[in-house]
């Protein structure tokens, strides 16, 4: 009897020493940069990417130490596009991983992938070293639309490419799309809708175009060669999407995210609700035990840095409680479950209702949050002026 009271208080020990971590592998290379992206990348970069691996595998070793009390629960491989490398320089950041810390055995493994820039050997690579999940950049069905948005593939190699992984046994796929796209019309978005649903991937991720600075679709906006839909346009396209997607067996559980049951990521959802992520790379960011970090943004003082974490972490400050809270709230309403009260209260000890009662009260009158039991949840009116409703939790 002893015995078992001495060892289930080791247990007990071993449990509240341990916390679930996610990694973000940050890889800044494309084969050719999109009109409208404005992510932390390059084309024409080739002749840096092994010194860039090089230094990644620095800094991947150098968190050897702090996270080794942590289980690894998600790790996403992001860009830039990790397909146009190699699959040797992927097996080395895969195999290092493995070798420096625990990794949770139903863990979500994630690459990003674009049509164009994979192949057979590439993707059973993958496979092989245990990435179950891949994300595939589409955006449009249309191949001028393609073209214009400056992507490097047309809708059949997607299909091609899409088939292939299915080959090889992936079972978990996602398909990102954009709508609001230049002139485009809710025809033509729902065709690409259609036509995805036809394919059955187990997630779909559907973001409304934001034109942003330093991008080619900027200055062609500023310089009036197209227009945009308009507001009301852009609203039926984001409800053609979700109520078509729910019609065949899509659970719209994020703003901009729909999955099959048991498909919802994993990796994404420790970004809304708060939890520990340590980003690795060139600009990757991190939240790490309520401490926000930044890397620096510059590739040849990244390579310089090799891993030297005093070197490439740019900026480092531990988050206020008055900004844990804030992100609590416009981080968690993201979720269509919403957030609950009383896992507020556990975390700050104190009731929603005492810092946000008013506020809540009035959005609750206005029909764009909806209480049910324990959460507090955006209505669909809600969710289209999400920025507007959001903006109120801002202390």
């Amino acid at each position: 009897m002893i015995e078992t009271i001495i060892d289930s208080r080791i247990e007990a020990h071993i449990e509240s020493t341990i916390q679930f971590t996610s990694l973000y592998i940050h890889i800044p290379f494309c084969k050719k940069k999109c009109n409208y992206c404005d992510f932390l990348s390059f084309d024409h970069e080739e002749d840096k990417i092994e010194a860039y691996i090089n230094a990644l595998v620095e800094e991947i070793r150098s968190y050897k130490t702090v996270l080794k009390k942590d289980i690894i629960k998600s790790i996403f491989i992001g860009g830039g596009t990790p397909s146009v490398l190699e699959p040797t320089y992927i097996d080395i950041i895969m195999k290092e991983i493995h070798k420096l810390f625990k990794i949770d055995k139903a863990a979500e493994i994630t690459i990003e992938c674009n049509p164009g820039s994979l192949s057979r050997q590439k993707v059973m690579t993958y496979k092989e070293l245990g990435i179950n999940r891949i994300s595939l950049g589409l955006q449009t069905v249309n191949d001028e639309r393609l073209q214009h948005l400056g992507r490097i593939h047309t809708f059949k190699e997607f299909v091609q490419n899409y088939n292939m992984l299915r080959e090889v046994g992936y079972d978990n796929i996602n398909v990102d799309l954009i709508f609001g796209l230049p002139n485009q019309t809710i025809e033509e978005w729902q065709v690409t809708i259609d036509q995805i649903i036809t394919l059955n991937p187990e997630h779909i991720s559907v973001y409304g175009l934001i034109i942003e600075e330093d991008t080619k679709y900027y200055k062609q906006f500023q310089q009036k060669l197209w227009t945009l839909p308009e507001e009301e346009e852009e609203r039926d396209m984001y409800w053609y999407a979700s109520q078509t997607l729910s019609e065949h067996g899509y659970n719209h559980y994020e703003i901009s995210n729909y999955s099959k049951q048991d498909y919802s990521c994993k990796h994404n959802k420790v970004y809304w609700t708060l939890g520990n992520y340590i980003g690795m790379g060139l600009g990757a960011a991190s939240y790490y035990e309520n401490n926000r970090m930044d890397n620096i943004r510059n590739i040849q003082d990244y390579i310089a840095a090799q891993g030297n974490l005093d070197q490439v972490i740019a900026n480092k400050y531990e988050s206020s409680l008055k900004a844990q809270k804030e992100e609590f709230l416009f981080l968690g309403l993201r979720l269509f479950e919403g957030i609950s009260k009383q896992i507020y209260y556990k975390k700050f000890n104190e009731k929603l209702e005492d810092l946000y009662g008013e506020v809540i009260d009035e959005l609750l009158k206005q029909e764009l949050l909806v209480e049910e039991g324990d959460r507090l949840r955006l209505t669909n009116r809600g969710m289209d002026i999400s920025n507007y409703v959001l903006a109120h939790f801002i202390l």
